[in-house]
C-alpha cells in the first residue's frame, strides 16, 4: 500500500514524487498489484503498476477518469459512499472490498487500500493507494463459507479429527447427537466418545482409513455426554493437507429410532409366529382327536345299515353316516388348513413326467368322483393340446400334485352333471400351465379374488353351500408361490369354470 509520510506530504519535490511512483509502479507490476492516485474530486491523475493485468486497461485509458465508473453498478452507490465517508475525513481507506469491471467485461473483486497526501495546511492534493485482485481469493472464501454453513446445518453429524485424533471440527447435530454443545467437544480425543470396549473397533476403522482412504456404513457405538449408549451409522474418509498432514473426516447418523424399530419388528415377527405356531399346534390336536371317533361312527353307521333290516333304521343309519362324512371333510379340510403354513418353502428340482403326473390327478378324479357318488353322471375327460409339451420337466411334482387335489376337490364338490377336464399345455417355453376345467355353476371373475380368502366360498347360501371350510384355493395360492408360480382364473362361463395353475418348469433333456 503507497502511504507518504509527513516530510512527503509536506516538502515533496516533483522528481521525489515521481521517483516515489516509479518505485512504487515497479514494486506494484511485481505483486500484480493496480497502483493508483486520484485527486480530490476522484478523479485518476496517475495509473501503474498492475493496471493493465487486473483492469485490462493501459494506463493512458483510465488518466482523468473518476474511479467510480470501473465499479460494477449494483455496487457503485455503497462502495462510492464508503469512499467518499474517507475522503470527507481525510481516513486511510484500508481494506475496502468492491467489484470492477474490466475493460472486456469481466468481472473483478478487488481489495483497495489507500491513503490521504495532505498540503501543509492540512487540505486534500490526493489520494494514493492499489487495487488487489482477489477474486479467486474472494470466490474460494466464499464457497468455504457456503460448505461451512451447509455441514453446520447439516441434520446428520459430521465431525473431523487431526493426526493425533484430536476434534478440530464438529457440526451442531454432532455435538446434539451426543450432548455436547460444538464447543465443548473442540480438542477432545475422539476416545471420549467411546467406551474402552468400543475403541478397538474404533481403532480398527481408523486403520482402514489410513490405509485404504475410508470406509462406508459402518455402525459404531458412541457414548452420550450422560453415559448412555449412542449407535451410529459411519462413513469416514481421509483428508490430505497442502503441507501433507492428514486429518479424519466422517459423518455420523444416529439410528437409536432405527434400532428401536428392528427390535419391535424381530418382537413382533416371533410373537407371530409363536402365533402361529400355536395355531397350527392346535388345529391339528382337534382334528386328530375329531377323526378317530368320527370313523368310529361312519363305520359303525355303516355297518348298521348293511345289516339292519328295518327301513326306519336304515335311513337313520345313512344319514348319521353321510352326516359323519362331511363332519369328517371339514376335519380334512381343517387338517390341510393346520398343514399349510407348514408347507416346505423350499421347492424341489427333481426329474419328472408331466404326463404321469396328469395320469396321477385323473386316477385322483376318478376315485373322488365314485366316493361322492357323482362317477355316473360326470365324465372325465383330457386336455390334450395341438402341440404337447415336453414331457420330462425339472421342478416339484409334489406340490403341483398338491394343487391339482385342491382343484380337483372343488370341481367335484360343485358340479353335478357334465364332464370335468385335466390337462396341460406350454403357452410360453420352460413355463407350464395346468387346467382344471368343469361343467359346474360357473365362478365370476370378481368372484375369484373374493374366494382365494380362507373361509369364503362361490356360493355362500346355507342351503346350496356344499360343505368344506372354503380354502382349497388358499393353499393352492401359497403353493404356487412358493414355486414362483400362480393361480388364476381362465375361460369362465355360467356354464362352467376353468382354473390355470401356471409354474416355471424348464425341460430336461
Amino acid at each position: 500500500m503507497f502511504t507518504a509520510d509527513t516530510d512527503l506530504n509536506q516538502n515533496t519535490s516533483t522528481g521525489n514524487h515521481e521517483s516515489h511512483y516509479l518505485f512504487s509502479s515497479r514494486v506494484s507490476e511485481l505483486v500484480g498489484e493496480f497502483l493508483w492516485e486520484v485527486d480530490p474530486l476522484g478523479n485518476y491523475t496517475y495509473v501503474g503498476g498492475g493496471v493493465l493485468q487486473v483492469t485490462g486497461y493501459e494506463p493512458e485509458e483510465l488518466l482523468g477518469r473518476h474511479w467510480s465508473e470501473l465499479v460494477t453498478e449494483s455496487s457503485r452507490a455503497s462502495v462510492r459512499a464508503g469512499a467518499d465517508a474517507c475522503f470527507a475525513a481525510k481516513a486511510p481507506i484500508q481494506s475496502l472490498l468492491n467489484e470492477l469491471v474490466t475493460k472486456d467485461g469481466r468481472r473483478v473483486t478487488v481489495l483497495t487500500n489507500g491513503h490521504a497526501m495532505l498540503a501543509a495546511d492540512g487540505s486534500l492534493i490526493s489520494y494514493c493507494g492499489s487495487d488487489r485482485d482477489v477474486t479467486e481469493l474472494f470466490k474460494t472464501q466464499t464457497e468455504l463459507k457456503r460448505f461451512r454453513e451447509v455441514m453446520d446445518q447439516a441434520n446428520f453429524g459430521i465431525a473431523i479429527a487431526d493426526e493425533n485424533q484430536n476434534l478440530t471440527y464438529v457440526n451442531a447435530a454432532f455435538a446434539r447427537d451426543h450432548g455436547y454443545t460444538p464447543d465443548n467437544l473442540l480438542t477432545r480425543p475422539i476416545s471420549s466418545l467411546h467406551s474402552p470396549a468400543q475403541m478397538a473397533r474404533v481403532q480398527e476403522l481408523v486403520g482402514v482409513i489410513q490405509q485404504d482412504g475410508g470406509f462406508v456404513g459402518q455402525e459404531v457405538s458412541h457414548l452420550r455426554a450422560d453415559g448412555t449408549e449412542l449407535p451410529m451409522l459411519m462413513t469416514g474418509i481421509r483428508l490430505t493437507a497442502p503441507d501433507g498432514t492428514h486429518s479424519i473426516a466422517a459423518t455420523a447418523l444416529d439410528i437409536t429410532d432405527r434400532k428401536r424399530v428392528e427390535r419391535e419388528l424381530v418382537e413382533a415377527n416371533a410373537k407371530a409366529d409363536e402365533s402361529s405356531r400355536i395355531k397350527s399346534a392346535f388345529l391339528a390336536m382337534i382334528s386328530h382327536e375329531f377323526r378317530t371317533p368320527l370313523n368310529h361312527i361312519i363305520g359303525f353307521s355303516t355297518i348298521i345299515s348293511e345289516s339292519s333290516n328295518d327301513p326306519e333304521t336304515i335311513d337313520f343309519a345313512r344319514e348319521i353316516q353321510h352326516s359323519g362324512e362331511g363332519f369328517l371333510e371339514l376335519i380334512t379340510e381343517l387338517l390341510d388348513l393346520a398343514t399349510l403354513d407348514a408347507v416346505d418353502i423350499h421347492p424341489k428340482n427333481a426329474r419328472f413326467s408331466l404326463q404321469d403326473l396328469i395320469s396321477r390327478a385323473e386316477v385322483t378324479l376318478r376315485t373322488y368322483l365314485e366316493e361322492a357318488g357323482k362317477s355316473e353322471h360326470i365324465r372325465v375327460d383330457r386336455f390334450d393340446p395341438a402341440n404337447p409339451p415336453a414331457d420330462q420337466r425339472l421342478g416339484d411334482a409334489s406340490k403341483i400334485y398338491l394343487i391339482l387335489v385342491q382343484l380337483i376337490k372343488n370341481a367335484v364338490k360343485f358340479t353335478t352333471t357334465g364332464v370335468i377336464c385335466i390337462g396341460c399345455d406350454e403357452p410360453s417355453p420352460g413355463t407350464i400351465r395346468f387346467i382344471v376345467r368343469d361343467s359346474g355353476p360357473g365362478l365370476p371373475r370378481e368372484k375369484f379374488e373374493e374366494v382365494s380368502v380362507p373361509f369364503i366360498q362361490g356360493d355362500s347360501s346355507t342351503t346350496l353351500r356344499p360343505a368344506g371350510l372354503g380354502i382349497g384355493l388358499t393353499v393352492s395360492h401359497k403353493i404356487a408361490k412358493v414355486m414362483h408360480g400362480e393361480v388364476r382364473l381362465g375361460l369362465t362361463s355360467p356354464e362352467g369354470t376353468e382354473i390355470e395353475v401356471l409354474v416355471p418348469l424348464p425341460p430336461v433333456d
